[in-house]
């Protein structure tokens, strides 16, 4: 299934930047990566470039791929190496290209399964993939869940759910090795720090979630 975005999807997501985990909490995560200087780095959707101060931290050879040319116009004030055109499903890039890719609030947004397959494609064996998502079950009293996911449907925005805990059991379909997960109790808990162990906590309901993932094959 294809997914839509709109000139409003954009325009909603730089909006709701700002109230997403800053730059400290989210370098916490990708520095678990462990991206060396030469790596090579795919910022994955990476929309108007706000991930990039980031992730030039640690190497300055990343590439940005976007699939709306507004998002990627407002992307070149950044130093990339260079910005494409293209989807998770498609990247437009060649094979065992990258050393890291993240999709940083993305995999909601797009076929899981594709996605996942053109990521294993794109990187290097060995390479690692940090994705960010929403648990199919969360808490019933999670109240700014229930209000976002309201506000998705009302503008019929992309909104794919993941069920962690099967994608956790069958990454080895994928070709990949889940190196660590974190699972984030209630919307908003990720950029609080609040988390617990995808791998080793069998909690059910919760609302986000981050997998790092390592290609195998």
């Amino acid at each position: 299934m294809a997914t839509l975005f709109n000139k409003d999807y954009v325009e909603y997501w730089q909006k709701k930047a700002g109230e997403l985990a800053d730059e400290e909490v989210i370098s916490f995560y990708i520095d678990q990566l462990g991206i060396k200087e030469k790596d090579v780095v795919l910022d994955l959707g990476c929309g108007h470039g706000r991930l990039f101060p980031i992730i030039s931290e640690y190497s300055k050879n990343v590439i940005g791929i976007d699939i709306n040319f507004e998002t990627i116009n407002t992307a070149v004030k950044f130093p990339y190496l260079c910005l494409v055109k293209g989807s998770a499903e498609e990247t437009n890039t060649p094979s065992g290209f990258f050393d890291k890719v993240i999709a940083w609030a993305l995999f909601d947004a797009v076929d899981q399964e594709k996605a996942l397959i053109e990521q294993n494609r794109i990187l290097k064996d060995g390479g690692y993939l940090l994705i960010t998502g929403k648990n199919h079950n969360y808490k019933s009293n999670d109240n700014r869940a229930f209000i976002a996911e309201r506000n998705a449907r009302l503008k019929k925005f992309p909104n794919h759910f993941t069920n962690v805990e099967k994608l956790i059991k069958i990454s080895d379909k994928f070709g990949f090795y889940v190196k660590k997960g974190y699972g984030f109790p209630m919307r908003g808990d990720g950029g609080r720090m609040v988390y617990f162990d995808l791998l080793n906590d069998k909690t059910k309901y919760y609302y986000e979630y981050i997998l790092i993932l390592e290609k195998k094959g």
